[in-house]
């Protein structure tokens, strides 16, 4: 019983490990899928975050140069503002000097060809002056625009700083996912290694099981030809045992008989018995004879009741172990009882025909049996059974003599 029931165990252990390795294989290939998605959002993040790095490193080296075209400017409107003054001092210093050579005029009394030759001369210059004052002015125009063009470049490269500042919030952000992103695939990679790992265990143990299943359906079968072997041996001994309480029975069924009718034929004479040879012997008294055949009763009723009691501790033990085919110990407890029987009595040959222990068995005997013991009717004795009062030797199979604790005979020559 117990091997069977260590079989069934180990036979749920393999269904529930067989069960188990599907839902492992599954949470592996969810464990795999989470992290292929984990590691494509990580590759993402970094490239945009490399994109947005870029972008900045453009942005400042853009901001560098517009920062330095603006002070080109701003020094070039300083200076043609300068220059513009400078011309206009200049022609103020002209008109002044005009103004002074026409009040000389006036006062050194000059001729009107002298005048006229210096208010050309004036004019020529003014004109030049004009011309250099108009392109001083165009060029303080194209100065001034260049310079609001500069100034709205520069109000542009702030609001792009200020909007770099969230783009570098952006990219903390980025990095910061970044991280988290590297983190959950560490603990990804860390669950699918654990989950292989139990994986694996459970492929080890799923292995052990079916070695032990395998070792179990082995010793099984090996049990089950024991078995087969001991009850194939219960069911020979008993046939031997019930062909000899047979042989018994119709022993003393004719020993009954022969006294019977030697009683009744001559009660006075000496009866006769047969010897181990098969020739008659005679006894002394007819109380002598009497005797013997009695004791020769007791010892074949003895022998009958010891082959019924073999008997049906071979029936017991052979229910028990049909009833109990996984009873390993019962097994055990059988052939130690065997063995310790084997050890204990030793078979004797018994001969029918001549009434003789040790010499041949009754199939084998060349003589035939008498008549009378052929024409003799079978019928079972009465009286077998012995009373409770009667003491019994297990060694020699006699009554009324001596208890087998008793019992000074050796074991292995008797029956």
């Amino acid at each position: 019983m117990e091997q069977v029931a260590t079989l069934t165990e180990a036979q749920l252990n393999l269904q529930e490990a067989q069960d188990t390795s599907p839902t492992q294989v599954l949470i592996t290939e969810e464990l795999r899928k989470r992290l292929e998605v984990l590691e494509a959002e990580r590759c993402h993040l970094a490239t945009a975050l490399s994109e947005q790095q870029q972008e900045v490193i453009l942005l400042q080296k853009t901001l560098n140069e517009r920062g330095a075209e603006t002070e080109t400017y701003a020094q070039n409107v300083a200076r043609l503002e300068n220059e513009l003054n400078t011309v206009v001092g200049e022609r103020d210093r002209k008109l002044n000097e005009l103004k002074a050579a026409v009040g000389c005029k006036e006062g050194l009394g000059l001729t009107d060809e002298e005048l006229l030759q210096r208010v050309a001369h004036l004019r020529l210059h003014n004109e030049e002056l004009e011309r250099q004052y108009a392109a001083s002015e165009a060029r303080v125009k194209s100065l001034t625009s260049q310079h609001f063009q500069v100034e709205e470049e520069y109000q542009a490269l702030k609001k792009s700083t200020t909007s770099m500042s969230s783009i570098d919030e952006r990219v903390s952000a980025m990095q910061r996912a970044l991280d988290e992103a590297n983190y959950r695939v560490e603990l990804a990679e860390q669950s699918s290694a654990t989950a292989l790992q139990q994986l694996e265990s459970k492929n080890l143990e799923l292995q052990s099981l079916q070695q032990r299943l395998l070792k179990l359906a082995k010793d099984h079968e090996e049990f089950q030809d024991k078995q087969m072997q001991l009850v194939t041996g219960l069911e020979t001994e008993k046939r031997i045992c019930v062909e000899r309480m047979k042989r018994a029975e119709k022993k003393v069924e004719r020993f009954e008989k022969e006294s019977q009718a030697k009683s009744f034929q001559n009660p006075a004479s000496p009866p006769s018995m047969s010897n181990g040879r098969g020739t008659p012997r005679t006894l002394t008294g007819g109380s002598t004879a009497y005797d013997s055949y009695d004791s020769q009763v007791n010892f074949l009723n003895s022998i009958i009741i010891d082959l019924h009691a073999k008997n049906a501790d071979l029936e017991q033990r052979l229910r028990n172990a049909i009833e109990h085919p996984g009873g390993v110990g019962t097994g055990e407890k059988l052939g130690a009882k065997e063995e310790a029987r084997k050890h204990v009595a030793k078979m004797r040959y018994w001969c029918d025909n001549c009434e003789v222990f040790d010499f041949h068995d009754t199939e084998q005997c060349q003589h035939e049996s008498t008549v009378a013991r052929r024409s003799a009717v079978h019928k079972l004795a009465r009286h077998v059974g012995p009373s409770s009062d009667r003491v019994y030797c297990e060694n020699c199979g006699v009554f009324d003599r001596h208890t087998t604790t008793e019992c000074t005979e050796d074991p292995q020559e008797t029956f």
